[in-house]
């Protein structure tokens, strides 16, 4: 006898399910599996009955997923020209993976990456995927706007030595390889000043620094921000040191000083000068006697008092410069030039003669004549400086070259009347 019925469903979303009903009373089978064509569920009982029961069944039909929730773009709103950006989304139900796609405007989406084509906007939308469950959805469009991409530089600051021949300036790094030209301008043309084809030429015009600011125009001036700036410094520096000289007016002294004229040429700038003397004519044991300092300009000279002569001898003396960097010229190998220091008065010469040729009369040795511009002579014992003739009543007679031991000097007319001349010997250190 029959006791109930055993409905057997087929393919449900979480697969077949079986389930027992009483309501025939009956309590066994045969049972049957319920086959649905593809994509279709059993949605529906289906009797037919003859006598007593002949059809019992399920009739096939399409089930639909249901909705999912809003399905939303989180991704951010802006990005740049060169900069992939990449897209996010939120929200919808179940398991299905985001997509994303383009839908207007200068970018390509490929999987989650945003690639703008160029500045402007992008217009992007994403789906989920659809599951067993749910159907797909997509989001509202979403506008992402692309600005202009700023390059970015890098540059090395330079050092020159003055008088380096003009160089050209390397172009700044732009590294985010973005191509375009660039120009320059400096901040000490005294410095550096720049010429040629957007200043790129660069003369060392002077020591010190500039500051040079190269500004980059791209190519592509739609995609990119122009007028970009970047600095660096150019720092010059002076390794030649300066030229100078010393010379001395007097060839003798019987002072303890001298003054020294020096003269001093530099390429930037002088600072000072300092003499030194020696008793050497090889310089060494040489000391400091004097100096110059405060001095500017690129050449000098000037007098300077060179103390220290102590004793009599010959000093040899020398001068040294300094310039503005610091450069200190190189010790000559030889005196700029010498002095002899003499404090010991020369041997009064010998009573002096009428010349006879001045010795007029019937006696060439008499000494009575009447030449009233007597020629004079006298013996010294040492050469140089010179002779001063004395003729009573106060008349002179100079001779300032003293080259040998024999002295003569011719004086203006004298009057007529008796003379007694004396002789001074000055030597050439004035003793």
């Amino acid at each position: 006898m029959v006791k109930g019925v055993a409905i057997r469903c087929g393919s449900l979303p979480t697969g077949a399910v079986t389930r027992t009903l009483d309501v025939l009373g009956w309590s066994s089978g045969p049972w049957e599996d319920v086959n649905c064509p593809a994509n279709q569920v059993a949605a529906g009982l289906y009797v037919a009955y003859g006598a007593i029961l002949d059809k019992f069944g399920f009739r096939c039909a399409t089930v639909s997923g249901a909705d999912q929730s809003t399905v939303s773009m989180s991704s951010a709103a802006s990005a740049t020209f060169g900069t992939n950006l990449t897209l996010t989304a939120s929200g919808g139900s179940g398991t299905g993976a985001y997509s994303f796609a383009k839908v207007s405007g200068n970018c390509t989406v490929s999987g989650s990456t945003m690639s703008p084509s160029a500045a402007g906007s992008c217009v992007v939308r994403a789906t989920r995927a659809s599951n067993t469950n749910y159907a797909a959805a997509t989001s509202a469009d979403q506008t992402i706007t692309i600005a202009q991409r700023t390059p970015t530089f890098s540059w090395s600051n330079v050092t020159k030595t003055f008088g380096d021949s003009a160089f050209t300036l390397t172009a700044p790094t732009v590294t985010n390889g973005v191509a375009g030209s660039w120009s320059y301008s400096s901040s000490n043309t005294g410095v550096i000043s720049l010429s040629g084809s957007g200043n790129a030429t660069a003369t060392v015009s002077g020591v010190g620094s500039s500051t040079i600011t190269g500004t980059f125009t791209p190519t592509d001036a739609v995609n990119n921000v122009s007028g970009g700036t970047v600095t660096m410094t150019i720092t010059t520096i002076d390794t030649a040191g300066p030229v100078s000289s010393g010379s001395i007016t007097a060839t003798h002294t019987n002072s303890s000083s001298v003054a020294v004229t020096y003269t001093v040429t530099d390429d930037v700038a002088i600072a000072s000068v300092q003499v030194f003397r020696s008793t050497n004519s090889n310089l060494s044991g040489a000391a400091s006697c004097g100096s110059a300092t405060g001095l500017s300009g690129v050449s000098a000279s000037a007098s300077v008092t060179c103390t220290g002569l102590t004793t009599d001898a010959t000093y040899y003396v020398y001068t040294v410069a300094t310039d503005a960097a610091g450069n200190v010229e190189a010790v000559p190998g030889s005196a700029d030039d010498s002095i002899i220091r003499d404090t010991v008065a020369p041997s009064a010469p010998v009573a002096p003669t009428l010349d006879s040729g001045s010795d007029t009369g019937s006696s060439s040795s008499d000494r009575v004549t009447s030449d009233t511009t007597p020629t004079v002579t006298v013996t010294v014992a040492e050469t140089g400086g010179s002779v001063t003739f004395t003729a009573t009543g106060g008349s002179t007679c100079v001779q300032s070259s003293v080259a040998s031991l024999s002295v003569s000097c011719t004086f203006a007319v004298l009057a007529a009347g008796s003379y007694s001349i004396t002789a001074t010997h000055t030597d050439a250190a004035g003793n």
